[in-house]
């Protein structure tokens, strides 16, 4: 029993799946009003054509269908003969041929006397084929039965066109006839010339066409990019669909074997399913290399399950071995021929739905993680996630605030594979609560978040006490209105050299204080010191006084002191002197004692030398040291 009437395009789907694309994929209508559209093949300028099985190739230039078409290919229709497949030279710029397969009827150039299968070139000139240009190429493959006609065209790495040939007879044996194109996969130079290394090149009766053989309707053949290795997706009768990995001079079983088999003669299909449950036909496909693309999709063969209405995929390791397989998604009805755009889309034909389809990955912010509220004046971290990961050629996301209180990245890149990406936002201060939008954005979507960002100003600029004697430290205090989200810088200035203090200080993050330290310098008389705390706009002033230092002690040294011998004293002041001069006196004449003492700059004391009279009894006297008002004493004592 087989799978199809009247061929593959009049086959009706028979199921339908509830599939999703993964995230971040999207399966639009990119242009309309095919009938019975087969095939698609991008030039290298970017220009798309999709041929209609009636022989019509239309042209879809910037998305837009052009009124004229390219080509009208004279060609049998009847059954699943038509216009099958199309491909452009590699080399167009300088070789502008497309290259066509189509079933030559009694119309068509040379017509045969049944119809027959070609492959046929035509150079092009501009936006149309130029009349009376075709040269034939490979001509009188089988089109008996009129469906399994095959009709698939790549060009490979190695400049040859590769091209898929339906057994398309009742007699199914034809694919293992070495004498026969039907049923095979053909390998010819560009001007349909055949290599010399094809395996049966120079082995008449032998076709030197062939490159392998034993396919049942291999409807189409693509080619892994950068490589020469066509894999052919074979429509199966009533059992196995297959994707076979191509190798030279390979037979792939029809009609002794439909998928796997034990016969080490044959080649079994890198994969296959079977028709369990419901009707399936396995047709066209292609590998989803772009960087527009995740990088899963890299080694992706993406193809159309035209009876299930789904696009499913296998994934190939580097040596062209299954390693994966599942379902990519739903598609429009009828998906026969796929091509990467250069725009790094998959385009694909829906010959039911009788539109082209594309398919476009762009991921989709989903998530701003960004506080609700925050302080006016600081700076804080935010992230995104996309809802699927980054491309191979990395994602951009424009970051937009729509105030300038908020500032924001212009962009953030996410790297191939991330979901998420980090950034910076400040805040301007505010003296009142302001709402800012912060929006995320790629290419046809959109994410916002609002923001509150609040007033907060320095609350205050506190010190430990009113004065401070020069010389010594002091602590002091910035406090904040509110705590901030992160660390805040706090400017400090002082209107007077008198004291130093740190340039800034930073206020922890969820902290309202930060506590330090500043330093008076000797004065000679006090002096007045305004602090200013600036942060965020918002500015505290303190008063300050510093003191001159305080005379603090008076100590003679070796005391007792025999009479008549010299003695030391020391005076100490509370502070640093600025260069100052203390008096000295005592009560009575058996001390020679200096009138003053001098205490050098930076220094808190000084020392000076006395002498005495000698005594014949043990006697006690007083010396004194004053400054500013001050005196401070101590005792002597004399011995004979």
């Amino acid at each position: 029993m087989r799978k199809f009437v009247t061929g593959l395009f009049v086959c009706l789907a028979v199921g339908f799946s509830h599939a999703q694309l993964p995230p971040g994929f999207s399966d639009t209508r990119f242009v309309s009003g095919f009938s019975l559209a087969t095939a698609l093949a991008f030039t290298p300028d970017g220009r798309l054509f999709v041929c209609q099985k009636n022989g019509l190739i239309k042209l879809v230039k910037n998305g837009v269908l052009q009124t004229n078409p390219f080509a009208t290919i004279s060609c049998e229709t009847t059954l699943g003969r038509g216009l099958l497949g199309i491909a452009f030279d590699p080399q167009f710029a300088t070789n502008p041929y497309v290259y066509l397969a189509y079933t030559a009827g009694s119309a068509s150039v040379n017509p045969p006397p049944t119809p027959k299968n070609r492959v046929s070139r035509f150079l092009v000139n501009g936006d149309s084929v130029l009349p009376g240009s075709e040269e034939i190429l490979v001509d009188g493959i089988a089109s008996d039965s009129g469906s399994d006609n095959g009709g698939g065209l790549k060009f490979g790495a190695d400049g040859k066109l590769y091209i898929s040939t339906g057994q398309g007879s009742t007699n199914t044996m034809i694919a293992q006839d070495l004498s026969n194109l039907a049923g095979k996969v053909l390998r010819i130079n560009s001007d349909g010339s055949v290599p010399a290394d094809n395996p049966f090149f120079n082995q008449a009766p032998k076709r030197p066409e062939i490159w392998a053989y034993g396919f049942r309707n291999p409807f189409r053949i693509t080619i892994r990019p950068g490589t020469s290795v066509p894999f052919v997706a074979d429509v199966g009768e009533i059992t196995w669909e297959e994707l076979n990995v191509i190798t030279r001079g390979a037979n792939y079983g029809w009609p002794l074997a439909e998928g796997t088999s034990s016969n080490p003669a044959l080649v079994s299909p890198a994969f296959s399913y079977d028709h369990v449950g419901i009707s399936k036909c396995i047709c066209g496909g292609v590998f989803t290399k772009s960087t527009k693309f995740p990088s899963v999709f890299q080694n992706r063969y993406v193809y159309g399950e035209y009876k299930q209405q789904l696009l499913k995929f296998v994934d190939f390791n580097s040596s062209n071995d299954m390693i994966g397989q599942g379902t990519f998604g739903p598609s429009a009805t009828g998906p026969v021929d796929f091509a990467m755009g250069p725009d790094g889309s998959l385009y694909y034909v829906a010959l039911q739905a009788a539109s082209l389809q594309r398919i476009t990955y762009q991921p989709a912010v989903n998530a701003l993680n960004i506080p609700s509220s925050i302080d006016g004046g600081t700076q804080f971290e935010g992230s995104l996630t996309l809802n699927a990961v980054a491309p191979v050629a990395s994602q951009r996301v424009l970051l937009s605030s729509s105030s300038p209180v908020v500032v924001v990245p212009t962009y953030v890149t996410l790297l191939s594979g991330s979901t998420t990406a980090a950034f910076s936002i400040t805040t301007q201060a505010v003296s009142v609560a302001t709402d800012v939008t912060i929006t995320a954005a790629v290419p046809g979507a959109s994410f916002a978040r609002q923001l509150e960002v609040k007033p907060n100003a320095i609350k205050g600029l506190y010190v430990a006490a009113p004065t401070v004697i020069s010389g010594l430290t002091l602590n002091a205090t910035v406090g904040l209105v509110n705590p901030a989200s992160q660390a805040s810088v706090v400017n400090l200035t002082a209107n007077s050299g008198v004291v130093t203090l740190p340039a800034s200080i930073a206020v922890p993050a969820q902290a309202s204080s930060k506590t330090f330290q500043l330093q008076a310098l000797p004065v000679l008389t006090a002096t007045a010191v305004v602090l200013s705390a600036n942060w965020a706009g918002s500015t505290k002033t303190r008063a300050l006084a510093v003191l001159p230092p305080v005379l603090n002690s008076l100590t003679v040294s070796a005391n007792p002191i025999q009479g008549g011998q010299q003695g030391t004293g020391t005076v100490t002041l509370l502070g640093l002197s600025a260069g100052l001069s203390v008096a000295l006196s005592d009560n009575t004449s058996l001390i020679t004692t200096p009138s003053s003492v001098a205490v050098a700059s930076g220094l808190n004391q000084a020392s000076f030398s006395f002498g005495t009279a000698v005594v014949s009894t043990t006697v006690t006297r007083t010396m004194t040291a004053s400054y500013s008002g001050m005196s401070r004493t101590d005792q002597i004592t004399l011995t004979r």
